[in-house]
């Protein structure tokens, strides 16, 4: 039995019931999957550098808004 946790939906006390021994998988039938994960991960952290150096770097001037007024504006 342990000691009441809290957790996102309340208090909980556990308890185990019973145990069993799990074998891992062989290596050879998840690597790819490993492979794929370790991937995606390193390919999320270039892109946050990619970005924040890009942002660094960017000037942006938006002539959009001025053209929009313009063609808003009555004609004479």
């Amino acid at each position: 039995m342990s000691e009441p946790v809290q957790g996102p939906a309340g208090w909980h006390v556990l308890r185990l019931v019973s145990r069993r021994a799990v074998e891992p998988p062989p290596f050879a039938s998840v690597r790819d999957r490993l492979y794929a994960a370790l991937v995606n991960r390193e390919m999320l952290r270039q892109r946050g550098i990619y970005l924040r150096e890009l942002r660094r770097t960017v000037s942006i001037d938006d002539r959009l808004d001025a053209t929009r007024a313009a063609a808003a504006a009555p004609s004479r």
